[in-house]
């Protein structure tokens, strides 16, 4: 099932997702060597274009893939930036185009053996590729609660949805790709109360339990919200918190073509 379909999902998820992907993109191009963009980037699973965007600052034509055309629908537009509705597993895109590809936060959802492929049919020999992801911890610094709140109530009220395996789950290169970094870190995103509940609705967990029935959207933001503010202990609405984040990064290279 595609969490993201729906016009509904794709707005929850523009107005919820905080723009983490300029420093993940900044250290995929340290790992990389970029110090000047390259020419054509491909940002594959771009959601509403957070990603592309990022993309766009090391390359000089970014083109963001993703199968839902509700979630392009709001994507931003730039200058440089194009959009494609296609799914990862099926490009419709040339061979050896790309200097550059980039999944962020999506690979989870793809086939992962086809669409490895297909990065790597359109990619040139020797470009790079990351995967990374950025999601909430569940730990908020100045909330001793919320953590096991989000483990155990939040899960529990709504469940999260049925993922493929993480990208580097097995610590070995993909098939056609060699390795060049790995690392895993975490960020500090400042949210207040309603910043929270934005981003818990924008989840897979809220998105699957409004399709299934389980609640309705306005039930399941006012569920949200109770919990959130009395996690929050009463802070003043747009005082913000500390959201502890944690993302991953995986950095390899295109490995040459075989000899025809």
């Amino acid at each position: 099932m595609n969490y993201f379909a729906s016009a509904d999902a794709a707005v929850r998820y523009v107005k919820g997702r905080p723009y983490l992907h300029g420093d993940a993109v900044a250290r995929v191009a340290a790992c990389l060597g970029i110090t000047e963009p390259v020419g054509r980037g491909l940002d594959v699973g771009c959601g509403t274009g957070l990603s592309t965007r990022a993309l766009a600052g090391v390359a000089r034509e970014a083109i963001g893939v993703d199968v839902s055309a509700a979630m392009i629908a709001q994507a931003e537009q730039g200058a440089g930036i194009s959009y494609v509705v296609a799914p990862a597993e099926a490009l419709p895109l040339p061979d050896a185009s790309f200097d550059l590809a980039t999944v962020a936060c999506a690979f989870h959802w793809f086939e992962s053996e086809a669409a490895l492929s297909e990065v790597r049919r359109v990619l040139k020999d020797g470009a790079g590729f990351a995967v990374y992801g950025n999601g909430f911890s569940g730990a908020v610094k100045e909330s001793p609660d919320f953590e096991h709140w989000a483990r155990e109530v939040h899960t529990a009220k709504m469940p999260t949805p049925p993922r493929r395996p993480s990208f580097g789950i097995s610590g070995e290169a993909p098939a056609g790709f060699e390795v060049v970094a790995a690392a895993r870190y975490s960020v500090d995103v400042p949210m207040n109360a309603a910043q929270m509940v934005k981003y818990l609705m924008s989840q897979s967990n809220a998105t699957d339990a409004i399709a299934r029935g389980a609640m309705t959207e306005p039930e399941a933001r006012d569920w949200l919200s109770a919990e959130v503010s009395a996690l929050y202990g009463g802070t003043p609405e747009d005082q913000p918190l500390t959201a502890v984040f944690r993302s991953h990064l995986f950095v390899c290279r295109r490995d040459a073509r075989p000899a025809s």
